[in-house]
């Protein structure tokens, strides 16, 4: 969802199931370059073929997602800041940035729930 993309390709239903068995996806972030790159560890993580290096819980993902968002807060306000003049009020990038969030963690949670229940 955040890229637009599937995560994995394939010729067929089972190759489609190999790749996302085996193969490694892409960083959104090089699929989609507006995807923050601090977004990419959490999804990787979210993928993980290794149930031991997933997220054990949702509270874990939330927890990643919220210090992510905080720090894309952060940087977007030096940005506004640097580049506004004071006279005109600040505009809000962030809620792009908290939808794109919250999508990750809807997917991030629905993988982790089937991918627990195919293994």
């Amino acid at each position: 969802m955040l890229t637009g993309k599937p995560p994995f390709e394939g010729a067929s239903p089972g190759a489609l199931a190999v790749a996302a068995l085996q193969a490694t996806p892409p960083p959104p972030s090089r699929t989609n370059p507006e995807v923050p790159h601090e977004i990419d560890g959490i999804v990787a993580r979210a993928m993980a073929k290794s149930l031991d290096r997933r997220y054990q819980s949702a509270a874990e993902l939330a927890a990643d997602l919220r210090g992510a968002a905080m720090l894309l807060e952060v940087r977007s306000a030096q940005a506004e800041e640097a580049s506004v003049p004071e006279s005109e009020p600040p505009s809000s990038p962030w809620r792009t940035v908290a939808l794109a969030l919250v999508l990750v963690a809807v997917v991030a949670l629905g993988a982790w729930i089937v991918r627990g229940y195919l293994l």
